[in-house]
């Protein structure tokens, strides 16, 4: 036995894989290694509870029709689930039912308690969904180190347009939380998992595409990392993939197939580009970036396209250099980036909380990058000696993690401010909803948020099951949303004069609604069979005379 062969034969070769049994894929945890995750999640969660500690956050309607109206969608289509009405089939739902099943479990309690109680319950849900996102956002680094690890976790939890998605009850929380899931379990360490764990990395992405189908980005970019071992690893990977999408899906599909492709796919495609979020490349690649907030203007916008050019040119310059130490998980990431921040500017309308997604994914990118540097100062330490090497040591070891944790204390302070006026017009009409409205009255609203948080949303008699007036005109107007120019389809307008007249009561956010395809002759019934019987912040009720 020669040299070599009792080198190999007598000293263990301990790698990364057998060190850590996170890395094993036995999941436990250590303070030591993963305090990043923590600290991450710690961030995360008290911004989101910060953010409902607002003045009427927790129980309101968060600001302007833009803000506060979704969470009342997709915890109403629970609440109609229990009462046995059915998405697509019963009321429009421009989403896969995902979401629907994740909020079946306080649309119970509200059923239990109150309406309110389950719109309470679900919002400090996703706070904790927001702080396990960060978590998961560094613990996909782990490999990379502390520094790479708090660069990602403290990126996504302090992303400026984050409030945007965490405040309340929102699909892209939940689409994060699932995809960083199948990330997780997809890798083991640097490389891919065995293929027992792909089935399982399958399930969590195809979940993700039944919450928001956004999530075949993130997954095209799995498939690009798999191709190469399609028969061990590609396989159960597709097969789990296959049975996370259809085992929520596929029961509401096949009672109503034609609907479900009417609001999930064909609305969807046919959406139109009026109205203020139509927004061009140049304004939405700010908005990923967390540079600019919603609206931005033509000078802002100018200011920050630049800074998104140089941004992405500093990024790919720290990954050429260290283009030979990237793993497949480096890989995957860089392509899952380039899938989610391309599929952006696919979608004819952008809102600011589409870009908490791709956040997800930049954070990790940033990351790696972070991690990058790092390593490659730890391997010019190598041939140094004495004060320059453990000058190099320290940067890696202390100095790195001090920078980023100062600078995410001082984008928590940010973020801060940016809850403070984005829900300021946050209010609570419950009262002047409650008083004014009997329990089990049939109501039809423009915003459903408006009946959960008065407890007014579920009727004692049969009523419209009306969930989602934006959605209506995606799917009865053309793909053209509220505000599109008259005239209205007939159909479109007779499907509300039929609901207004079946109504006990009809509670607006604003005095005829462009969420209502109003025509003279619509607003002359209207006017003649409702009186404005009360009125709140942003709240109008009207009673049907009979």
């Amino acid at each position: 036995m020669n040299t070599v062969e009792m080198t190999a034969t007598t000293v263990p070769v301990v790698n990364d894989v057998e060190r850590s049994p996170i890395l094993r894929g036995r999941w436990r945890f250590s303070l030591t290694e993963h305090w990043p995750a923590l600290f991450a999640a710690s961030i995360a969660f008290g911004l989101a509870v910060y953010q409902l500690a607002r003045p009427n956050a927790l129980q309101g309607v968060h600001g302007y029709s833009d803000i506060g109206y979704d969470d009342g969608v997709y915890l109403g289509s629970a609440l109609r689930m229990t009462h046995g009405l059915l998405p697509y089939a019963d009321y429009t739902f421009l989403h896969p039912p995902g979401i629907t099943w994740l909020m079946a479990p306080f649309a119970i309690v509200g059923r239990i308690t109150s309406e309110q109680d389950a719109l309470v319950l679900a919002r400090c849900f996703t706070a904790l969904v927001v702080g396990a996102n960060a978590a998961l956002g560094a613990l996909i680094l782990r490999r990379r180190g502390t520094a790479a690890m708090l660069t990602a976790g403290i990126a996504l939890a302090c992303f400026p347009l984050g409030v945007a998605a965490t405040h309340s009850v929102m699909l892209e929380p939940y689409l994060v939380l699932f995809c960083l899931l199948g990330v997780v379990t997809l890798f083991d360490g640097g490389d891919l998992a065995a293929p027992g764990r792909l089935l399982y990395a399958g399930l969590f992405f195809g979940f993700a595409g039944a919450v928001k189908v956004w999530a075949i980005l993130a997954v095209l970019a799995a498939i690009i990392v798999l191709f190469r071992k399609w028969r061990t690893h590609l396989r159960p990977f597709v097969t789990g993939l296959a049975l996370g999408f259809a085992l929520p899906t596929l029961p509401f599909a096949l009672i109503a197939p034609k609907a479900f492709a009417n609001d999930v796919i064909l609305a969807q495609l046919g959406r139109g580009t009026s109205g203020r979020s139509a927004y061009s490349v140049a304004e939405r690649l700010p908005m990923m970036f967390g540079i600019t907030f919603s609206y931005p203007s033509v000078h802002d916008t100018q200011q920050a396209k630049w800074l998104v050019v140089a941004l992405v040119a500093l990024v790919a310059l720290v990954l050429a250099l260290a283009w030979r130490r990237t793993t497949r998980l480096d890989g995957y990431v860089i392509a899952a980036t380039v899938c989610v921040y391309g599929g952006m500017f696919k979608p004819p309308q952008f809102y600011d909380h589409y870009a908490y997604f791709s956040a997800a994914f930049g954070a990790l990118l940033f990351g790696i990058c972070v991690g990058s540097l790092a390593d490659l100062l730890e391997y010019e330490r190598e041939p140094l000696g004495g004060a320059a090497s453990r000058a190099l040591h320290a940067t890696k070891a202390v100095v790195l993690p001090v920078l980023l944790i100062g600078t995410g204390l001082a984008a928590i302070l940010i973020n801060a401010d940016r809850a403070r006026s984005y829900l300021g017009e946050s209010a609570d009409p419950s009262v002047v909803i409650a008083n004014t409205v009997p329990s089990g009255a049939c109501v039809v609203t423009d915003m459903p948020i408006l009946l959960l948080i008065a407890d007014r949303f579920s009727s004692s008699r049969s009523c419209p099951g009306v969930i989602d007036p934006f959605g209506l005109w995606l799917t009865d107007n053309g793909g053209d949303p509220p505000g599109a120019k008259p005239p209205f389809p007939l159909a479109f307008r007779a499907k509300w004069l039929s609901w207004m007249e079946t109504a006990d009561y009809a509670v607006l956010s604003v005095r005829y609604s462009n969420y209502i395809p109003w025509s003279p002759d619509l607003i002359t019934w209207f006017n003649a069979s409702y009186q404005l019987v009360a009125e709140g912040p942003r709240t109008f009720v009207y009673r049907h005379l009979r």
